[in-house]
């Protein structure tokens, strides 16, 4: 299927990034999977307020973190 065949409302992000808007890693991060045209999800974290399911996908509750279906 080409990728202008379905609309943004139909896709389904297989890749999540959580990420800090003022992280340069978390930016350059961004930057590559933008390049490489990626489609993937942005979660925006909050350095204090950080969510619950980060410290489950990674021990270091640490940004960037990026999740590929689940994994």
């Amino acid at each position: 299927m080409s990728r202008n065949n379905y609309s943004l409302l139909d896709r389904q992000f297989t890749l999540k990034l959580y990420s800090a808007s003022s992280c340069p890693q978390c930016h350059r991060v961004r930057f590559a999977m933008s390049e490489k045209e990626l489609d993937y999800e942005t979660i925006l974290v909050d350095g204090s307020n950080k969510p619950a399911e980060l410290a489950e996908i990674n021990p270091y509750n640490s940004v960037p973190t990026l999740v590929d279906r689940d994994i």
